[in-house]
């Protein structure tokens, strides 16, 4: 199957160009020390934090399941739930790999045949659409960044000018907050992260 955007390796490799920390490799070194290994860490972090965000691309809406004993399985990869159709009405979330009903406090309490849910559910990044990798390579060079070079304020500038486009492109997401309750000076989230304030 071809892939729209960058693979993983490339990705990796974005993410080290961004962040400015190493030079492009020319393979994955999963699990490692070494710099493509890192950027793959924080291409996790990043794929896992956006896709939580609740963008439409990398959710299923209106998804049906089949009740069995009164309960509802979910997979491994399901990350949140809400109820879509007949059950929008309901308060709904996840216990271990059930549905759970939030005002009854039970996971047993599904007597119909079929529960219809709107999932975010983990969707491989090679998956995804060019739009959403964007936004998830740059805010994995983010994390890069702030673990290795912290006070490189201008590379961390640059990021979040290019982030806030990345999330414009993304277009809307259910979780995401304003870019104005979280636009802070960089001298001040800099404070933050030393330990000083700013008078």
């Amino acid at each position: 199957m071809a892939i729209l955007g960058n693979s993983v390796l490339g990705a990796c490799n974005d993410i080290l160009e961004y962040s400015g920390i190493a030079k492009r490799q020319a393979a994955l070194s999963t699990g490692t020390a070494s710099p493509i290994g890192m950027a793959e860490r924080s291409l996790d972090r990043a794929h896992t934090d956006t896709l939580l965000e609740g963008y439409d691309d990398a959710m299923l809406f209106a998804k049906a399941y089949t009740t069995a004993g009164n309960a509802v399985t979910l997979a491994s990869t399901v990350l949140w739930v809400r109820g879509a159709g007949p059950q929008q009405h309901r308060r709904l979330t996840t216990r271990e790999d059930k549905l759970y009903d939030l005002v009854a406090g039970s996971s047993t309490v599904f007597t119909e045949t079929t529960v219809y849910l709107d999932v975010i559910d983990t969707i491989d990044y090679e998956d995804l659409a060019p739009r959403l990798k964007k936004l998830i390579v740059l805010r994995g060079a983010m994390d890069l960044l702030m673990q290795q070079s912290p006070s490189a304020t201008d590379r961390i500038n640059a990021l979040l000018v290019r982030i806030a486009s990345a999330e414009l492109l993304a277009g809307p997401a259910l979780f995401r907050p304003e870019p104005s309750n979280r636009a802070l000076p960089m001298t001040a989230v800099l404070g933050a992260r030393s330990g000083k304030q700013n008078a």
